[in-house]
This record gives structure tokens, sequence and C-alpha cells, in this order.
């Protein structure tokens, strides 16, 4: 602990990238992202969908979450240097909202006790949205009927084949309004928070996702929490028109807005490390130096993780 509780609250994020990278170094020098005997490992022996999605989509669902999981972490970074400059005030939130979005889809296709069946049609549920967005992308100086349309509607419907060919439900189309899917629905990252912030306080997360994207969207209820009331005649920099001044984002106040974003990556990370057979003590030991940090200096009662 510091005098600073920037650096404070910046040096305790770092620690889960650090975590990670270390496991995930060990384990790719040995040749297999998962240890023996992990539930990833378990379920890799078995492939029902080999050939309707590729020939590994059981393995791939696991080795597919690497891309995202160092998307959120590269993401924390950021928002850890964002803590430590000075004179930022909103960035710290829409940062912290990419973290949340990111670590609540993984640790919702981590969850435990999935048969590989399931974790692969959630994969493939992932892809077909994924898909579905990219051939909405409008090409500047292109036919409706891009190359990159055409291809990416052309592997959902593979993907809808396939799944129709195993007799499962599919829902929707790969040219409708909305991406295809098979089997369940994916959840929103709304209901995702909910569940994933905190297991004691399901508003918790809700919270935080509405705070982020209110910000993110310059929605007034967002930006209007870094504003202050400026008395006439006071000389506090004001804004021209509206009476109110900007105000310097504290310690406390980033400690109490931007907790959310940690909490998700965190929930994240212990659902990835148990699914991949890691060693979790380096990650628990993150998690005991930050939840102390932030709870120190937001000043509010202890909330549990997740």
């Amino acid at each position: 602990m510091s005098s600073d509780p920037w650096k404070d609250l910046a040096s305790s994020l770092q620690r889960l990238p650090a975590a990670y990278y270390a496991q995930h170094a060990l384990h790719v020098d040995v040749g297999s992202i998962h240890a023996p005997g992990s539930p990833a490992a378990l379920e890799c022996e078995e492939e029902p969908y080999a050939g309707v999605w590729g020939e590994t989509p059981t393995r791939d669902a696991t080795t597919d979450l690497m891309l995202p999981v160092t998307a959120a972490l590269d993401h924390l970074s950021a928002l850890s240097t964002l803590l430590t400059t000075s004179g930022i005030i909103y960035a710290p939130l829409t940062v912290a909202r990419t973290v949340l979005e990111i670590s609540v889809q993984v640790w919702y296709r981590l969850e435990p006790g999935l048969s590989p069946e399931e974790r692969a049609i959630r994969n493939v549920n992932v892809r077909l949205k994924s898909l579905w967005e990219q051939s909405q992308v409008p090409i500047p100086g292109a036919s409706e009927e891009s190359k990159i349309r055409l291809v990416s509607r052309r592997r959902m419907d593979e993907i809808v084949l396939g799944a129709r060919r195993q007799n499962l439900t599919v829902h929707g189309r790969s040219d409708g309004r909305r991406p295809p899917w098979v089997g369940a629905e994916l959840k929103g990252t709304g209901a995702l928070a909910s569940e994933c912030v905190s297991s004691e306080s399901p508003a918790l997360g809700r919270m935080f996702w509405r705070l982020y994207s209110a910000t993110t969207h310059g929605q007034a209820h967002g930006l209007m929490m870094s504003l202050t009331p400026v008395a006439s005649g006071s000389g506090a920099p004001e804004i021209p028109g509206i009476g109110v001044g900007m105000v310097e984002l504290s310690a406390r106040d980033a400690a109490i807005q931007c907790a959310g974003a940690p909490l998700a990556c965190l929930a994240m990370l212990e659902r990835l490390f148990a699914h991949l057979g890691w060693d979790e003590t380096e990650l628990r030991k993150a998690k005991i130096g930050l939840l102390h940090t932030w709870d120190r200096i937001s000043q509010l009662p202890p909330v549990s993780g997740p």
C-alpha cells in the first residue's frame, strides 16, 4: 500500500493480467493450454459434433475464448493507465464498460457443468452473432452484396444447416434482422452482469452496466454524475449557460464507479482457471489484494465479489 490511492487502484488491477499471463506462458510452453484431467481436457476427449462445425468444435469452444480474454485484460490494463492519468473524467467508465461486457460473455461461456454439446453450441452461437454483425457492416463503394457479406452469410448458412442435420432447433435466418441461433439464445450483457458481478447483490452488476452504457453513449444521466452546481460569482470553472462545472474524479469516486470492471474480470478468470485446471495461487493473491484495495479506497461496506 502506498500513499497514493490512484497508484494503489492501478497496481491492484495489473495483478490480474500478471496472474493470467504467467499461467498461460507455462502451459503454452508444455504444448497444451489446459492441464491434464481438467474439465477442459475431459471435454476435449469428446467431439459429438465433429465434422458438423469443423473437426474439433468442443476444443474450439475453449480455444476460442483466448482472444476475448486477452481483449478484456488489455482493456483492464488500459483502465489501470487511465486511473493514473490526471485530468481524465469520463474515459475510465467507457473502458470499464468494455471490460465488463467482454468478461461477462466469457464467464457465461465458461459455465461449469455444461456438457460438451452445450458448450459447443454456445460457442457456435457466438460465432453466428459475430458473422451476422460482420454481414451488416456497410462497405463504402461496394455493392450491397459485397464479398464479405456473402462469405459471412454463407458461413452462417453452413452452421445452421449442420445444426438442422443434428435435429437441433434453429431460430432466425442469416439474412434476418437479428442473428440466427441454435437452441437457447445467448443472454444479454445486462442479465449476465447481474449474475456475474456479485452473487449476493444481483442488482449491482446491472447498475454498473447501465452506468457505463449511459456514459459511453453520452446520455445526460451518466454525464451529469461528474458535474456539480457552481455558485454565481464563485470564480469556479463553469460550463456556459447551464450553471454547472466539471469536477475532478476522486480516487474514491473511481473506486465506487469503476468497480464493476475488475469484479467481472475476476469472475471470468476464476472460471477460466478452474476450467483449464490452472494453478490458482497467484490469482487468489491478486483477488485478495484487489478487493482489499478497492474496499479501502471506496470507503463502502465490503461487497462480495464473484
